[in-house]
């Protein structure tokens, strides 16, 4: 991870040496959480897994905020790029558990607190194809996290909370157009992954797979101003032991977003 990040610093540095455009866009992204989270305190072991809306009260939709960076070198029909994109998931709700979740047994009703940060910084290599259609291979590092807090309504003192945060290096690519009034992007990114190939030591062992999925759609009505439409998904799988404790997780965030920016 080290060569990595040294890495990564080294491709920020020459893209930002010849930044030839840049933009800067926010807006609000509406989310939706699915799927099911399990947790065992101090076990090896996970007895089954609390579905997210109707165990732990977070379905519905929510109102997020979403932001995204990006410096490009354009330079003919080969150039470089980088980005950082990110949003925030923030919601309560109650549930009942249908799966023991910690030391909260099944059948309790539950209030849960979830604030969840996704952020992702990338750099790519970009070709073009055509006059307007470009391809861009890329890394980035996709960090999650979470600050999950689930606590029993009969018991407040009961309470489970997982918060450790994760991160991995994330191979993508991103295709798109570009016609100067009008362009957009789809990028895809998905890794899965083995603690035990990156030697964290015996506190963790868990296996992941981590899918991102990013696209947007850009008007310029007029110099310097734009204003976009899009869709954003982050779905992460994790099984595994984090330090005493076991986590089974299979989640996904996603939804269409709406905002605007500037570029130059």
């Amino acid at each position: 991870m080290r060569r990595f990040a040294t890495l990564s610093l080294a491709f920020a540095l020459v893209a930002l040496s010849g930044c030839s455009s840049a933009s800067v866009d926010v807006g609000y992204l509406n989310l939706e959480m699915n799927g099911d989270i399990g947790y065992a305190r101090g076990a090896t072991n996970v007895s089954g897994r609390a579905d997210v809306a109707t165990g732990l009260g977070q379905g519905g939709e929510v109102g997020s905020p979403y932001a995204r960076l990006e410096l490009a070198n354009d330079a003919g029909l080969f150039g470089s790029g980088l980005f950082v994109s990110g949003f925030m998931y923030e919601n309560t709700g109650t549930g009942t558990l249908t799966a023991s979740y910690g030391n909260i047994t099944a059948g309790t009703q539950v209030n849960s607190d979830f604030s969840i940060m996704n952020a992702k910084v990338g750099f790519y290599l970009s070709f073009d194809v055509g006059d307007v259609l470009f391809i861009r291979p890329g890394i980035a590092v996709d960090m999650f996290l979470p600050d999950m807090t689930v606590t029993s309504q009969l018991v407040p003192s009961l309470s489970e909370q997982i918060d450790d945060p994760g991160g991995v290096p994330l191979p993508y690519v991103q295709v798109g157009l570009d016609t100067g009034i009008v362009s957009g992007f789809v990028e895809v990114g998905y890794l899965p992954l083995d603690t035990k190939d990156l030697n964290l030591g015996s506190e963790y062992d868990v296996k992941s797979e981590t899918l991102d999925v990013e696209a947007m759609v850009r008007v310029r009505p007029t110099k310097f101003v734009e204003v976009f439409v899009g869709y954003r998904m982050f779905s992460l799988e994790l099984e595994g032991r984090l330090e005493q404790d076991t986590v089974d997780i299979d989640i996904d965030l996603k939804g269409f977003m709406i905002g605007g920016g500037v570029y130059w």
